[in-house]
């Protein structure tokens, strides 16, 4: 669990100019899971929000992220997939990537998919369910 310290700082620790290091670890329904990143996973979510999550904020407006990174407790509790890549990696095993699971707040899921596939390096990446 975070810390009241830790909390605080996740939600000034900035990843690019609109997302905070908060937005990609927290969850809503199990907020005592959530563990402090490493630095290596850290550097990873930068390089994700920096490359794919700003980009479609640059060009969408507003996005509401449901889920980002997960530790390998908090992935169990939610039902994610043993190699789930929204825990990016765990102890040494082989990278796989990055997820964020997001809803765009001015735009439609399907305008901001289809421009993702064609603008961004996330070809494999993109899973899209319509409610």
């Amino acid at each position: 669990m975070l810390s009241k310290e830790q909390l605080e700082r996740a939600k000034v620790t900035k990843l690019s100019e609109n997302f905070t290091l908060y937005e990609l670890i927290k969850s809503d329904s199990y907020p005592e899971l959530v563990e402090w990143p490493s630095d290596a996973v850290i550097e990873k979510l930068r390089n994700f929000t920096m490359n794919v999550l700003q980009p479609l904020r640059d060009k969408f407006g507003a996005l509401r992220i449901n889920s980002g990174y997960r530790n390998l407790v908090l992935n169990k509790r939610v039902g994610g997939v043993g190699n789930s890549v929204h825990m990016i990696f765990d102890k040494g095993v082989e990278f796989l990537g990055v997820a964020a699971d997001i809803v765009p707040v001015q735009a439609p899921i399907i305008d901001v998919f289809n421009w993702a596939f064609a603008h961004l390096p996330i070809k494999t990446a993109i899973i899209y369910r319509k409610k």
